[in-house]
């Protein structure tokens, strides 16, 4: 709210860091299974490569919470125009379609948590819409009570990648800059 939270830019593969965290938040799940999906090219985007964790790791975590059952949580990172998107889908107690307005606003938490008992303070959602917000992208949610959510991230692309339609109806994202090793 002060205006004090910052980014750095460098250029961060979207797509490394999302498979990144999902190999590491799987290593501490017992009653989680996290699948990624994403492009077999680099995914650029100019950013801040710890607030884009901060991000992902916000989102990955909600849904892990939220899905007090346990389940599938699935990631998955796409190309879309010229945006770099990240979808985060479980199959979670979901979010009153009442609560979806206010869910992005600072210490709001939906009715229905409280009934199912998960903790929390209301800040994470405002600090991830801050964030993206600093990277000129957009977050968006779709959800149905008692069915889950999908939480979706979406960035500007670095510009120089191209995204072409391959035989099998496939996106394939080329970029001119090289893949991290």
């Amino acid at each position: 709210q002060t205006g004090q939270l910052s980014i750095e830019h460098a250029q961060v593969d979207l797509n490394n860091l999302a498979q990144r965290l999902v190999e590491d938040i799987q290593l501490t799940l017992d009653r989680h299974k996290l699948e990624y999906f994403g492009t077999e090219e680099p995914l650029l985007v100019d950013g801040d490569e710890i607030r884009l964790e901060q991000v992902l790791q916000n989102l990955i975590q909600n849904a892990i919470k939220y899905s007090p059952r346990g389940g599938p949580i699935r990631v998955q990172v796409e190309h879309v125009d010229d945006r770099a998107c990240v979808h985060v889908t479980d199959q979670g107690i979901g979010i009153p379609e009442a609560a979806l307005p206010q869910l992005f606003r600072r210490f709001y938490r939906a009715q229905n948590v409280e009934a199912s008992h998960i903790s929390g303070m209301g800040v994470g959602l405002y600090v991830v819409k801050e964030i993206v917000n600093l990277h000129g992208g957009t977050i968006a949610v779709e959800s149905r009570e008692g069915e889950g959510s999908v939480f979706t991230v979406c960035l500007p692309a670095t510009p120089g990648q191209r995204v072409e339609t391959r035989e099998d109806g496939f996106e394939a994202t080329q970029s001119k800059i090289p893949r991290r090793r």
